[in-house]
């Protein structure tokens, strides 16, 4: 089982400055991976569409958290990892600010009935939690992070939080899965105008709408960081404010004085801005040592949200019972979510390509007018190389005017094209798939849209339980052209056994060749009626702000929800009964 780890609210200090540019680690070093589960969640939840199992609970912020858990320990090859969580209730930044973070809402019931069932998944996934009622989980990968870098480890901070750039050091790294971003101290300074060490200072100043922290009247960002940098610290701006209007920026004047108007918010602010990394956690190395999955509480949860075919790869990926979680055995999985299983190979016609008469590379003018097979190749060095098979007959293409010869000659033939990527061949070579083909990236796409990748690799690994064979040779090609084969077959049988056969033939089949030529030859926008559009919907919403100004009074910054607030409940007096 993962760890979890309870920590207790120790006298409130705030970190000292952490100077340094950081190192990324290598894949597979002995780097610590701490997780900011919520940037997981909140991510997964609002880029995958609404999924649920077949007693309604909504499952689509697990499977993205299971997927990128997944994608992350695959591709980084942590030794030690650690997952920190939020919990309801305030904390002291409330005690300091009561009106900290109360401009947000709650999150959706669809996404908050997932936040237990996700906790689940990272326990049974034995991941090492961490959470206190005290403190955000920013402080807790701060702590972390601060600990373990002291020690001499890498430390990678998994976040897409700008509030973590603070954290920042020689050690210490930001890791953004999503954008595949890495944060060091020239992404910081980059993002903020100064180093790490600053970063709380600026938000202090500048103040973060997002926790609704207000920070100082009328200084934004750019002013911020130029005081901030050009002072070297928010004490000495607060010192020495009479030099800011000897620094040469717009209004120096009024950001003295707004600044001298402001400390007390100023440093305020700066506090609930910064990342604490003092917080009293046992927590040594060992529990964070990333472990096999309990793979008992694993298959629980998976056969409860209907992850199987997830979770197999999951559990494949990290050494699991191989008689029950292998990617290679879709019929295990299917049988766990009661579904029909898949047919083996011999049973869905690919053993019948396999035993008719020996292939033999020929002309593709020979190959017939069903379905072909196609795998496009581009070694390096030499031309592309377009590889073409029927179950009888193969041919190789080489050269791009030539493959795209090939590819319109096997249209008038009538024949319907099977492979990877087929908008490629529509993008790059005009091709026309056919309407009896597969594309068999977009089959598993549809088959389980949660498992994030859908390449050549990762379809043959989970369909096939092999590796994706490269047709680097006459030998090679035969066994590629034979994998397609092989997964067509069973993609045909997965998408009738969810239903889904009428959608990819009449939706995501005849969308292949349109959005190939789309990205070949661009569309054709009216651009003088989009000015125009553009136009019209400024001149309506210029109306619509000068009435809010009318009513309000005076003008106001409408998209700033400080200065709604006290529009709206303040000045103008309206209930707030019931507005959270």
């Amino acid at each position: 089982m993962g760890c979890q780890q309870r920590v207790s609210v120790q006298a409130l200090a705030f970190p000292h400055p952490i100077t340094q540019p950081c190192r990324v680690p290598a894949r597979g070093s002995s780097a610590v991976y701490l997780i900011d589960i919520s940037f997981f969640i909140f991510r997964a939840y609002h880029a995958l569409p609404p999924l649920s199992a077949s007693d309604g609970t909504p499952t689509n912020a697990v499977h993205g958290v299971a997927t990128m858990l997944e994608r992350l320990i695959r591709e980084e090859e942590p030794a030690y990892l650690a997952a920190a969580f939020d919990t309801p209730g305030k904390t002291f930044r409330n005690d300091l600010f009561p009106e900290y973070k109360a401009n947000r809402e709650e999150p959706d019931e669809e996404l908050s009935l997932q936040f237990p069932l996700v906790r689940r998944l990272v326990n049974a996934l034995s991941i090492c939690s961490v959470e206190d009622g005290g403190f955000e989980a920013d402080d807790l990968l701060a702590t972390l992070a601060k600990r373990f870098s002291d020690q001499g480890m890498e430390v990678v901070i998994v976040t897409g939080d700008k509030d973590l750039m603070q954290c920042v050091s020689d050690n210490v790294s930001l890791f953004d899965p999503v954008k595949n971003k890495r944060v060091k101290s020239a992404q910081v300074v980059e993002k903020f105008g100064v180093g790490p060490e600053h970063v709380a200072e600026v938000l202090g100043l500048m103040g973060d709408s997002s926790d609704n922290i207000p920070g100082v009247k009328g200084v934004g960002p750019k002013t911020a960081s130029a005081l901030i940098s050009h002072f070297g610290s928010l004490e000495d701006v607060i010192e020495r404010s009479e030099e800011i209007e000897e620094m040469g920026i717009r209004g120096a004047k009024s950001v003295r004085a707004k600044i001298e108007a402001g400390v007390e918010s100023a440093r305020l602010c700066t506090d609930l801005a910064t990342v604490r990394d003092d917080v009293d956690m046992q927590l040594e190395l060992d529990d964070l040592a990333l472990k096999p999955p309990n793979l008992d509480a694993l298959e629980a949860l998976a056969q409860e949200l209907e992850l199987s075919r997830l979770v197999d790869r999951i559990v494949g990926q990290r050494g699991g019972r191989k008689d029950a979680t292998t990617a290679a055995e879709p019929d295990q999985a299917a049988k766990r979510e009661g579904k029909p299983a898949a047919k083996k190979p011999d049973e869905t016609g690919a053993a019948e390509v396999r035993e008719r008469e020996p292939r033999a590379r020929g002309d593709w003018k020979n190959l017939g007018s069903g379905e072909v097979f196609a795998i496009l190749e581009y070694p390096a060095p030499g031309p592309p190389l377009l590889c073409l098979g029927d179950g009888r007959q193969e041919a190789a293409v080489e050269g791009a005017d030539e493959i795209r010869a090939a590819l319109e000659g096997l249209s008038n033939q009538g024949a319907s094209l099977t492979g990877y990527d087929l908008k490629a061949l529509c993008r790059d070579y005009d091709a026309e798939v056919g309407g009896e083909g597969l594309d068999l990236g977009v089959a598993s796409y549809l088959i389980d849209s949660s498992l994030g990748d859908h390449g050549v690799d990762d379809v043959t690994s989970r369909f096939l339980g092999e590796d994706g064979v490269a047709a680097s040779s006459p030998e090679e090609e035969s066994k590629a052209l034979d994998q397609v084969a092989r997964l067509a077959a069973i993609a045909r049988t997965e998408l009738a056994a969810r239903a889904q056969t009428e959608l990819y033939e009449t939706v995501e089949h005849p969308l292949i060749g349109v959005l190939g030529r789309i990205e070949a030859r661009g569309i054709l926008l009216d651009t003088e009626r989009l000015a125009a559009i553009s136009t019209d919907l400024d001149g309506r919403m210029a109306k619509v702000v000068k009435k809010v100004f009318a009513a309000a009074g005076h003008e106001f910054n409408i998209l700033s929800p400080v200065q709604l607030r006290q529009v709206l409940y303040e000045e103008l007096g309206l209930s707030t009964k019931g507005i959270k």
